[in-house]
Order: C-alpha cells, then sequence, then structure tokens
C-alpha cells in the first residue's frame, strides 16, 4: 500500500508534467519561430503527465508496485512552484525566444541530471514507461540545445 508521501509525490509529479506543459504552451504563443519544437514538447509532458496518472490507477489496481526512492513531495512541489513561476514570467512577456529555450534546456537537464524517473522503483508492467519518460527528458534537453545552437 501507498503511503501518504508516495500518493503525494505522485499526484505532485502528474501537475509538474502538466506544469512543464504549460510553460511550453505559454513559449509556443510567444515564440512560433520555434513552434515545432514546443509542439514536441507539449505533447510528450501531457503524454508523461498521462503515463503518471495511469500508473496511479494501474498501482491501485494491483498491476504495479512503487517506491519514490529518494524524490519527496516537497522537492516536486518546489519545482512545480518554480515553473509556475516561469508561467507567470512568461505571461507578461518578460522572455526572449533565446531565453525561453535556455530555460527549457535548464530545466530539462535538470531533470536528466537528478536522474528523476530512474530513482522511482516500479514492476516490470510500468518500468518501460519510467525508462521512456527519462529518455524523453534526455530528448527534450537535446532538442532545446539544438535550437540554442542555431541562434
Amino acid at each position: 500500500m501507498m503511503t501518504d508521501e508516495q500518493i503525494k509525490t505522485v499526484m505532485l509529479m502528474y501537475d509538474l508534467e502538466n506544469a512543464f506543459g504549460d510553460l511550453y504552451e505559454i513559449f509556443s504563443k510567444s515564440f512560433p519561430e520555434h513552434d515545432d519544437l514546443w509542439q514536441v514538447l507539449i505533447a510528450q509532458e501531457r503524454e508523461h503527465a498521462e503515463a503518471v496518472r495511469n500508473f496511479y490507477r494501474l498501482y491501485y489496481e494491483g498491476e504495479t508496485v512503487f517506491d519514490v526512492g529518494k524524490i519527496r513531495a516537497e522537492a516536486v512541489q518546489s519545482i512545480i512552484d518554480h515553473v509556475e513561476a516561469l508561467c507567470d514570467r512568461a505571461r507578461k512577456g518578460n522572455y526572449t525566444a533565446l531565453q525561453a529555450l535556455t530555460t527549457t534546456y535548464d530545466l530539462e537537464s535538470s531533470l536528466v541530471a537528478r536522474n528523476t524517473f530512474n530513482q522511482i522503483g516500479a514492476s516490470e508492467t510500468f518500468a518501460e514507461t519510467l525508462r521512456r519518460l527519462q529518455k524523453d527528458s534526455e530528448n527534450h534537453a537535446r532538442l532545446a540545445k539544438i535550437a540554442l545552437e542555431k541562434m
């Protein structure tokens, strides 16, 4: 059975994926010259959120196990708060295209550096999804870096 801390962490991970998607949607509207990048990131962040939600469902149906490892709800909430602050800043038009791409690269790289998704323990039913989420974050950082190098 998941502890309250684990339940909270999973719910916050869902919120975090959606917060990333929200930020990229704002960037998409502000910097349409990079819309191909933003649309890929938005779609994948929404897929990630659905994967986390599906994982939560699978856990309660007894189809998978879960261990948050070193991930703590407070840390996830802190990242959400940071991304929401970035969204507020972006809505106010306080970004250049270069800053938006740099922010994207920094955010995605930080998830990769923390090895976020690989810290979660799950049965094989969900382990492949976690590997895909980690790989997608690596790809997001790579795509943002490519866009930055073209500027």
